[in-house]
């Protein structure tokens, strides 16, 4: 906990810096991560927003929101884009510098004859963005798991949505 703190409070002020003296000025820097927003609005716009209304709302998950937010209103949607503007930024910022690292770590290692891949996950938390943006994509009310077997007779509950595949 107190690493996550430490961590959070470090991220929090690189981001306080990077809108204050290079994200406003429209600096080289500033438009590399306009160019990262904008090549992937796909997935960070609803990311981003699903962050900054995680925190505003003590972090409980998405289906126990206000109505509106939980189901994606798009005018409920457009006010929480606007009321929490610079958390949204923020986590967009923090996605650009995880990407950026994770290119450059990738390209210093092939550099070296190295091949590095990303995670491939077969399921997705329910409580995640991907859910909430996408949730026509999944069977909320349902979750996999495996039945019983030699290992544990009462089987496992993942409590992880399986896709619609319909």
């Amino acid at each position: 906990d107190a690493i996550r703190w430490l961590k959070e409070r470090a991220l929090h002020a690189a981001f306080d810096r990077f809108r204050v003296n290079v994200h406003s000025k429209g600096s080289a820097r500033a438009e590399s991560f306009e160019r990262f927003t904008r090549e992937h609005a796909g997935w960070l716009e609803d990311y981003a927003l699903f962050r900054a209304l995680k925190d505003a709302h003590a972090r409980i998950a998405w289906w126990d929101w206000p109505a509106l937010l939980r189901d994606r209103d798009p005018a409920s949607l457009a006010r929480a884009r606007d009321e929490y503007q610079s958390s949204v930024l923020r986590y967009q910022y923090l996605q650009w510098l995880a990407h950026r690292q994770w290119a450059k770590a990738r390209a210093e290692l092939r550099a070296m004859g190295v091949e590095v891949m990303g995670d491939l996950p077969f399921m997705v938390g329910g409580d995640s963005a991907d859910v909430w943006a996408n949730q026509g994509e999944f069977r909320n009310h349902e979750s996999v798991g495996v039945p019983g077997d030699q290992f544990s007779e009462d089987g496992q509950e993942w409590g992880l949505p399986p896709y619609n595949w319909s």
